[in-house]
């Protein structure tokens, strides 16, 4: 049986103009710079990524 993703921290308020899941993320990347996603593996390892890092690694979405 898989586990489930959990996230925690408060919610953020985004700005209603943004309605793509892309568009949200680099608003939070812009406002948020060195927040970020960690990762965890079965293992417990974990990996953080920079929501700007994250932005950087996507294919460009225009």
């Amino acid at each position: 049986m898989s586990k489930k993703a959990i996230q925690h921290g408060k919610s953020l308020t985004l700005p209603a103009e943004y309605h793509t899941l892309a568009e949200m993320i680099q608003y939070v990347a812009n406002q948020y710079p060195q927040k970020g996603l960690t990762f965890v593996d079965a293992s417990g390892n974990e990996e953080f990524l920079r929501y700007p890092e994250l932005v950087k690694n996507c294919p460009d979405n225009t």
